[in-house]
């Protein structure tokens, strides 16, 4: 059975965040292992909406900077955050996370578009995340709260002009 296989990438000149390619590969039965580079290798199908999380990556997050939308930001503080803990293991934590974090429960955690079960989660993913003695290295936590954005995006209709932060140096 053939599928979309991702691959989180460092490109020269690219952001720490990760860039997505995607590459046509057969799905493994178990364990993704490392390619090559050392990098996991993701089904795109563990995430819901992974196309148009790209979309927003792709058009709204710049190549090195704060994004322009909300939208943009939102998918570019959970790559960073992603790249922190999977290959940094956290050693570079600072205040930028923990502002990171800040702004992902400000901005993500509100209803509407969730219920209060939704909104539990992604508060709890959010705790997860801040918990940076202990690195979270798998892929769930980022995923699903890059759906989170997409039912975001789709539930404002159009990107959301990003105030951004003075204080943000990452």
């Amino acid at each position: 059975m053939n599928g979309w296989a991702i691959f989180r990438t460092q490109r020269a000149g690219q952001p720490p965040a990760a860039v997505l390619a995607l590459t046509h590969a057969t799905p493994p039965a178990k364990e993704p292992a490392p390619n090559p580079a050392g990098h996991h290798r993701l089904d795109a199908h563990a995430m819901r909406y992974f196309e148009e999380a790209k979309h927003l990556w792709t058009n709204h997050v710049p190549k090195s900077g704060q994004a322009d939308t909300v939208q943009g930001e939102l998918i570019r503080v959970v790559e960073k955050l992603r790249w922190e803990s999977q290959n940094n293991g956290n050693g570079n934590w600072d205040e930028g996370f923990i502002r990171f974090c800040d702004f992902l429960e400000q901005t993500l955690a509100v209803t509407p578009p969730f219920d209060e079960a939704s909104l539990r989660e992604i508060r709890a993913d959010i705790t997860r995340l801040r918990d940076f003695e202990q690195p979270y290295l798998e892929d769930d936590i980022y995923d699903r709260l890059s759906d989170r954005i997409v039912e975001l995006h789709r539930h404002l209709g159009c990107p959301v002009v990003h105030e951004r932060d003075p204080l943000q140096n990452r």
